[in-house]
């Protein structure tokens, strides 16, 4: 097995591990020892996700693209100079021209 992601909590963990699932990657939570948090040190306590190794470079681009930051409203761009204003705006804020 090989770990694909390392969390600071289960929740994050359980999160994860659900998601390649969801996706067709068997994956198992490890090292999830939240009751022996504060008598392990912090680090040690931390659960990770594991997939077996014919798994982990699919399973590693799944998380990428989950992870990966993406625009809920994607800016407008002006069709006359080409700046980008929120898709709020009716008018270019550079030249003014109507969208």
């Amino acid at each position: 097995m090989v770990c694909v992601f390392r969390a600071e909590g289960p929740m994050d963990a359980w999160l994860v591990r659900d998601h390649l699932m969801v996706s067709g990657i068997d994956a198992v939570v490890r090292d999830d020892l939240a009751l022996a948090r504060g008598e392990v040190p912090m680090d040690a306590s931390w659960p990770s996700v594991w997939v077996p190794p014919s798994r982990a470079e699919q399973a590693s681009a799944i998380l990428a693209a989950w992870k990966a930051p993406y625009p809920v409203y994607p800016e407008q761009v002006c069709h006359s100079c080409g700046a980008a204003s929120p898709p709020t705006f009716d008018w270019c804020w550079s030249c003014e021209q109507p969208f």
